[in-house]
């Protein structure tokens, strides 16, 4: 089984401005999102955890330590979404929406597109179902964007050119899914994925 968790809260969060490739800590919410959530899913209901995938930033590895005790794997494709020259800008200085319409995206430069986050959630989804992973319980712990393209190439969802139109994760939600052979979601069937590989070894 996988476990998809987005980070706790931080005090960034209600800024109206992009800071997605910022490191910074989870606020006091946030820790007790994530210690809530350890104690009400995981302790009260007797599941387990066996690995924790994990991106490499403050807040993502603060939510990981609060609810799993054992070694954390950091893994660069479990990133927020690069924004380029925009990371920074304030939301109304910006094409925000064009930024996440696949049919009419606005691009950015040294912005990464929509097409690759989905490759690259796709690569680190298809390296688990390939691994000895495939047989535990994987917690991982990332961003919006990114459990929202994680799920979209698990479920294989179609998002009609709108990736804001998938469902919204907030602040330590938690998704369950069941680990499969993956394909990039529509309309990415085609794409062919870049080689990426894991800051460790899963093996």
């Amino acid at each position: 089984m996988i476990y998809a968790v987005r980070h706790g809260s931080t005090d960034r969060d209600k800024e109206e401005v992009i800071r997605a490739e910022a490191d910074f800590s989870l606020n006091n919410s946030g820790i007790a999102q994530a210690q809530n959530l350890r104690k009400r899913f995981f302790a009260e209901n007797g599941r387990e955890i066996d690995v924790c995938l994990c991106s490499p930033m403050a807040r993502t590895e603060q939510t990981a330590q609060q609810i799993f005790d054992g070694k954390i794997i950091f893994d660069d494709r479990l990133l927020e979404r690069r924004y380029g020259v925009m990371e920074g800008a304030h939301f109304d200085e910006i094409d925000y929406n064009g930024f996440w319409n696949f049919e009419n995206e606005v691009q950015y430069q040294d912005a990464e597109t929509i097409a690759e986050l989905m490759e690259r959630t796709n690569s680190l989804l298809n390296d688990i179902i390939t691994s000895e992973y495939d047989k535990k319980n994987l917690l991982i712990v990332t961003h919006g964007s990114t459990l929202r393209a994680l799920r979209a190439n698990l479920l294989n969802e179609n998002f009609n050119g709108d990736f804001r139109g998938l469902p919204l994760i907030s602040n330590c939600e938690l998704i369950a899914l069941r680990p499969k052979k993956i394909h990039l979601a529509k309309p990415f069937i085609t794409l062919k994925s870049p080689n990426y590989g894991l800051t460790q070894n899963l093996s």
